[in-house]
């Protein structure tokens, strides 16, 4: 399965959150260590100014496929989420270079959600959060064949919690003890 891992987006930052070191190394090479780690293909999204110095700096971008997002300046989640649903042929995940790699019990919920629905006018699943009361914002998001398709065939999509997005929502109870090493 094929992980998108968006970390071509303007940041607002003096420094990409993706040259910050974690765990004495930088930090995207722990969130590409922790995707292989579940035996995910990663396909990294590059895109904004700091993209060289992310080549240039990473020890495993090697290892992953490499999507360039050409939208410049205005790069956003929503234009790196489109770019790498170019390189997936059937379901996919997104995870955004912000948001720390989840425990593989989150990923084996999406997937087992997405196979208990599999309706073809779904487009992603998300995770309900009890605690949180909300799904707005939790990553990691599975994107559907059919979610793909629309994604990457619409125009004018505000982001991925777009009314025209149509979703499942996949319940989920928190992991027991979970850190960033267990998220």
């Amino acid at each position: 399965m094929k992980t998108i891992l968006a970390c071509g987006y303007t940041h607002q930052h003096d420094k990409h959150p993706a040259l910050t070191v974690f765990e004495n190394k930088l930090w995207v090479d722990w969130q590409i260590e922790k995707l292989l780690e579940l035996n995910h293909e990663v396909v990294i999204v590059l895109g904004d100014s700091f993209s060289e110095k992310i080549l240039s700096h990473s020890q495993l971008i090697s290892q992953c496929e490499l999507v360039f997002d050409t939208n410049g300046a205005v790069t956003t989640l929503m234009t790196n989420v489109k770019s790498g649903l170019y390189q997936v042929n059937n379901y996919s995940f997104i995870l955004p270079i912000t948001t720390p790699c989840a425990h593989s019990k989150v990923w084996a919920n999406l997937t087992n959600h997405y196979h208990k629905v599999c309706d073809d006018k779904l487009h992603l699943v998300k995770r309900f959060l009890p605690q949180n009361k909300n799904t707005s914002g939790t990553y990691p998001l599975l994107i559907t064949p059919a979610g793909r398709t629309f994604i990457t065939k619409q125009s004018g999509l505000k982001g991925l919690d777009d009314q025209k997005i149509q979703y499942s929502v996949a319940a989920a109870s928190p992991i027991p003890n979970a850190s960033v090493d267990h998220l």
